[in-house]
């Protein structure tokens, strides 16, 4: 693909607040028409390709004028998804690895209060009687659990996919063993917390031991955790010739990628 044609549409689809799918969707459109354009340019006599691309870039329209136009086919849901993704979950332009760890985990754990106060408003209405302390101790621990595991993994999963290349169009590992310690420290990560969690819960009376649901809950979770990191870099490998385009200016307002 010609890289000057796909700066000319990544001007365009870049600050849409639109799915990934969706934005592939109008880039490979938007390139197709405007490789025709460039072609019929081209094709005329004494035409260089600098020439060419010039004149297929202004039949081609004003980028923000054809961003507006795009804009209004974005539903209203698909639009609060995206921009709730880019502030929530998304990692900043210039945002170091562990302080967008630390943000996940963050959001995590406020994500837990919340949903804690709302089961307290549920029971207050429904006029049941409050949680005992016993439970809100659980209740920090598991919001404290859930902080950690949700840094740990995000830096886990974003060291294992360092470990991956684009050669030649495919996904090729570079460093299988950072993604094999990466997924075991996933499964022994989230296997440790539940057996903790087993502990403070139903300790007491849990008679059956710790080792079966310690390596059945590592098993399944490093299982998933690999092949989450694999469907990701390969998601990856769609979008980087995209996302590796560099523009003259972005609207402040919508900067990212893919």
């Amino acid at each position: 693909m010609n890289t000057d044609l796909m700066r000319v549409v990544e001007q365009v689809v870049r600050p849409l607040p639109a799915l990934k799918v969706n934005k592939m969707r109008m880039r490979m459109e938007l390139y197709t028409l405007l490789e025709q354009i460039y072609q019929e340019e081209l094709s005329q006599d004494g035409t260089s390709e600098t020439a060419a691309l010039e004149r297929a870039s202004r039949r081609f329209g004003d980028p923000e004028l054809l961003r507006g136009e795009l804009l209004q086919t974005i539903p209203l849901s698909e639009r609060a998804w995206t921009i709730a993704d880019r502030l929530l979950v998304r990692r900043r332009e210039g945002e170091g690895l562990v302080c967008f760890c630390f943000r996940i985990g963050l959001h995590a754990c406020l994500g837990m209060v919340l949903f804690g106060l709302l089961l307290y408003v549920v029971a207050t209405f429904q006029k049941n009687d409050p949680p005992e302390l016993s439970f809100w101790g659980w209740w920090t621990l598991a919001i404290l659990t859930v902080g950690v595991n949700s840094f740990c993994l995000t830096l886990l999963g974003n060291v294992a996919l360092a470990g991956f290349r684009q050669i030649k169009g495919r996904t090729r590992f570079v460093g299988p063993l950072r993604f094999i310690l990466c997924t075991l420290a996933a499964g022994l990560l989230i296997a440790s917390s539940e057996v903790l969690n087993m502990y403070y819960l139903v300790g007491p009376y849990w008679k059956l031991g710790y080792a079966e649901p310690f390596l059945f809950v590592g098993m399944i979770t490093g299982t998933m955790f690999a092949v989450i990191v694999w469907l990701r870099a390969r998601e990856d490998a769609q979008f980087q010739p995209w996302n590796e385009i560099s523009l003259p200016s972005q609207p402040s307002a919508m900067r990212g990628t893919a």
